[in-house]
């Protein structure tokens, strides 16, 4: 039975309030340190730790542990080494005291298998918006992300940090918002100006401004694997660059962040598409391609269909389904069948290119190609033939002075519904197995009503409300751009081998707030930007520096290193 499909054990009692949650703070510890050798393909000594029934029994040597006595516990003698015995896990590194500390405290709790959450992990779980906390400081509260921050630092016995002076303040907001700084007259006209709502008038004006949809865009495009050649040995070119200008488009429109999804997973199957529909496709058309000789092309279409399963489950439900390519996933309730009914979406997409050339150009194309075709059947009249070969000429020279563009877009086949795949056995192309029909994970709730099962149908999912996933995953990416690391620290990953966030229910509360606010990305960031978290001093002090390095619990304002398109802008 896969990890998170543990079953709670009926006959435990509650487990002591403060204990460690087992599937949240003991359940990761045994999937990431102990499965190699005692999990679903391989148990040495009798001893599995991928089940509860497992975990209860125990192995050879007996039970693991006895409920409530962590000190004279078989498994804590092994994990620590003691009497002489090999340390596990063996032959890698031993888990951290906090981890054993964990395990300890679990284990002295009564070792319950049966508290909130278990058989299925925090991420999978629909968000909730929780009520705003209560705080002693109202003053200093602009905001809810305040208020979840400072109930958390009192409850820490911790401080927030003063006000950054104005003129930090403003090229930070600059610089986060537009990726420039102000400029001198921008810096002097914003310190003159004693209004109180001063600063939301900067950050509306940066919202508005052009620059903000290229800096929006220039993360994004990391995620969608950008680039305008194609990989490999030959690095041939392609003209990607309409998809980026309708990135950079889109954000400045303010495009909601769910119509954003489904139009580059399915703008061709739209109704009607239009041309910027279509260019959004391109989206999975940034695949790296492989044309060296001797390439099997076959199996280079089949490997972009897996670039583009995994790229989809990083991007919108922040996970590593690409790792079920070859295996059910080791640690994620992700199995490989699931892979491959994912892949299945997107095997009945054709890659065709788009001619977007002024309507002229595709004119002249076209009497050109009319006039090659007839220059044979001309060469008995000399008058008519020499008058023909002019105009060819003089077609070519004006086609020659004309921009041609093109793009790489997705399309559906006709009548390839609903989509099939082959699973491919151990993730071998040359292996297919059996065929899967187009689906979504089993641990994710099923495809909305009504929709389709196809790509558009695919993308309605992803942004339906019902999905635990890709609201928290986008808030996390743009929590991140904000102040250098998500409330996720692992932004590609909130799975079970993903970091724990401190904020959880500030994350679960923005989620809920991104699609109250029609998934509105400019709302969000505003929300961020204009919180007195973000305008937070970024001085460190020596204590904060040794007891939160990485400003994880949000005493200070962010501060970290520009980006290489910041600094070359």
């Amino acid at each position: 039975m896969p990890w998170l499909l543990l079953m709670a054990n009926p006959s435990a009692q509650t487990a002591k309030p403060n204990a460690p949650d087992f599937a949240e703070d003991v359940a990761p510890i045994f999937r990431g340190r102990c499965l190699q050798c005692h999990g679903p393909d391989v148990h040495k000594g009798g001893l599995r730790f991928d089940t509860t029934a497992a975990i209860l029994k125990g192995g050879k040597n007996g039970p693991l542990f006895e409920p409530g006595k962590s000190g004279s516990s078989y498994l804590i003698e092994r994990l620590l080494g003691k009497d002489g015995s090999p340390q596990m896990p063996m032959g890698f590194a031993p888990l951290s005291p906090e981890d054993i500390s964990t395990i300890k405290r679990w284990i002295d709790a009564g070792g319950h298998i049966n508290s909130a959450g278990v058989g299925r992990h925090w991420a999978y779980i629909k968000p909730l918006q929780a009520p705003i906390p209560k705080v002693k400081e109202k003053d200093w509260v602009r905001n809810p992300i305040d208020a979840f921050v400072l109930a958390k630092l009192q409850s820490e016995g911790l401080k927030h940090s003063a006000p950054a002076p104005r003129a930090t303040l403003l090229r930070r907001v600059y610089l986060d918002l537009t990726g420039l700084p102000p400029s001198v007259e921008d810096t002097d006209h914003f310190l003159a100006d004693m209004r109180p709502n001063a600063y939301d008038l900067v950050v509306d004006k940066l919202l508005a401004s052009p620059s903000f949809g290229e800096r929006q865009a220039s993360p994004w495009l990391d995620l969608a694997r950008y680039a305008d050649s194609t990989g490999y040995e030959k690095d041939l070119n392609r003209t990607m660059w309409p998809y980026r200008d309708w990135v950079i488009d889109a954000f400045n429109k303010d495009m909601p962040y769910d119509e954003f999804t489904i139009e580059q997973i399915a703008g061709d199957l739209l109704p009607e598409p239009t041309k910027d529909q279509l260019i959004a496709t391109g989206f999975h058309r940034n695949t790296m391609y492989n044309t060296e000789g001797g390439v099997d092309q076959g199996e280079q279409r089949w490997l972009t269909l897996v670039d583009r399963v995994g790229t989809t489950g990083s991007v919108w439900l922040g996970s590593t389904i690409a790792c079920a390519q070859c295996h059910n996933h080791k640690y994620d309730p992700f199995s490989q069948e699931d892979f491959y009914k994912l892949l299945a979406f997107f095997d009945t997409s054709n890659e065709p290119t788009m001619d977007l050339s002024d309507p002229k150009v595709r004119e002249l194309s076209s009497e050109l190609s009319t006039l090659e075709k007839s220059l044979p059947k001309l060469k008995g009249d000399a008058d008519a033939f020499k008058a023909a070969s002019n105009t060819v000429k003089l077609l070519r020279q004006q086609l020659d002075e004309m921009t041609s563009v093109s793009t790489l877009i997705m399309e559906e086949k006709k009548g390839a519904y609903p989509p099939k795949t082959p699973l491919r056995i151990s993730g071998a192309y040359l292996a297919p197995g059996k065929i899967v029909e187009a689906d979504v994970p089993k641990i994710l709730p099923r495809l909305p009503k009504g929709a389709p099962q196809n790509r558009l149908g695919l993308a309605k999912w992803l942004v339906s409300r019902d999905n635990p996933l890709t609201a928290r995953v986008r808030v996390n990416q743009l929590w991140e751009e904000i102040f250098g690391v998500g409330l996720v620290k692992t932004v590609e990953d909130l799975g079970t081998q993903g970091e724990k966030p401190v904020y959880k229910e500030l994350l679960d509360w923005l989620a809920c707030d991104f699609m109250n606010q029609g998934w509105s990305t400019k709302q969000m960031l505003r929300l961020i930007v204009t919180s007195n978290t973000y305008r937070q001093s970024s001085v460190e002090t020596a204590a904060m520096k040794e007891r939160d390095p990485e400003d994880r619990l949000l005493e200070r304002g962010p501060r970290f290193r520009m980006s290489a398109e910041m600094i070359r802008d």
